[in-house]
């Protein structure tokens, strides 16, 4: 397994327990450790291998024990308990926008809700209500979450995508020694996108299915033909790689970072296709056009904003002034309060907000 793998499976059983009632700290101990495996910069398995796992701040020895038995045997017993005791159905819930483990774990004991059909229509009928602390209001959010999770089946947000996408990227083009873009929705930063697409500067596909094969997340391979080569990804993607020219290279990128309609349309300004170059900027420049961000590539007015020099500017991150959302150790953060602060001056930021958790402390009332 790798680092991935196993802060997922870290991250799962903490749901898990959570909806099972475990304590709060045994809760939080998976889920911070999930967070470190997720972020540690060499191999998880490496540190196994070699002893050095307890040497990570924040790992002991009951974490290191769990994340060697998931290195070295793809499995955890303790999970595998907890499954026996909770249905593995309830993890779905959890899929539904501002549904956590503890009301899942309620949904469960009070009411016997195993799935999303049961919840919904445990929902749609008025019964969540009676469950102590849930209203109308909250079964119409519920309602809402349902009906966005079954929306966006089978896509991923771009959060997940975007880190997956550049670091088979960056995989591909050491093993090929070729340049590797990431394209199409991922490119463009859609909100949730169905697969995703790369873009690689080889003549054809024929060095590209071996590449992939011991890639970062590709679990299989599907298919390979001469125009791209088709893969499966761990989160539960589609990967495809495409085979680009390189001497016309800017031109392919835009042709597959889309979307369609945007590029239809500076096939029309060219005369009927794209012009053939080497970077985007004379694809856009040939046409008289400002280059267009790929976030902004979404034919809604930012061909003709281009043709007047006169796009808007996108935000980035030096223009972030704060942060208003943050954990620290007082409840379930890495960082101290004051670990927090200097990050946030050492940025550059105007305000910072501390958002721990509060279900332990005591306010009086007056």
């Amino acid at each position: 397994m790798n680092n991935y793998d196993v802060a997922e499976q870290l991250r799962q059983f903490a749901d898990l327990l959570e909806i099972k009632g475990e304590s709060n700290f045994r809760v939080t101990a998976y889920r911070r450790g999930a967070e470190i495996i997720g972020h540690l910069p060499e191999p998880v398995a490496e540190l196994v291998a070699e002893g050095r796992l307890t040497d990570v701040e924040g790992i002991g020895s009951g974490l290191a024990a769990a994340v060697r038995e998931l290195v070295e045997t793809g499995r955890y017993s303790a999970m595998e308990e907890v499954l026996g005791e909770v249905p593995s159905t309830l993890l779905t819930l959890l899929g539904i926008p501002g549904v956590g483990p503890k009301s899942v774990g309620r949904f469960y004991r009070e009411m016997g809700i195993t799935n999303l059909p049961q919840l919904e229509v445990a929902a749609r009928a008025g019964q969540l209500r009676t469950l102590k602390g849930f209203g109308p209001k909250q079964e119409a959010r519920i309602l809402e979450g349902i009906a966005f999770l079954n929306r966006r089946t089978n896509r991923l947000s771009i959060g997940t995508a975007l880190p997956v996408a550049e670091r088979i990227a960056a995989a591909l083009a050491e093993r090929l020694g070729a340049r590797v873009e990431v394209v199409g929705s991922v490119r463009r930063c859609c909100e949730t996108v169905g697969n995703v697409d790369l873009l690689a500067a080889v003549p054809d596909t024929g060095a590209i299915a071996s590449a992939l094969g011991d890639a970062p997340f590709v679990t299989d391979v599907e298919l390979a033909d001469p125009a791209f080569v088709v893969a499966a990804l761990q989160v539960g993607a589609t990967l495809r790689v495409v085979a680009g020219d390189p001497a016309h290279f800017g031109t392919e990128l835009v042709r597959w970072t889309g979307n369609r309609d945007h590029v239809a349309r500076l096939a029309e300004l060219a005369g009927g296709d794209l012009p053939s170059m080497a970077t985007e900027e004379e694809v856009y420049r040939s046409l008289g056009l400002s280059w267009v961000p790929p976030a902004l590539r979404e034919a809604r007015g930012e061909i003709v904003a281009a043709e007047h020099h006169a796009l808007p500017p996108l935000v980035t991150v030096g223009d972030l002034k704060g942060d208003l959302h943050l954990h620290s150790q007082w409840s379930d953060g890495r960082a101290t309060i004051a670990q927090l602060a200097e990050a946030a001056r050492a940025r550059g930021y105007e305000y910072l907000s501390i958002s721990d958790h509060s279900g332990g402390l005591a306010i009086a009332r007056g």
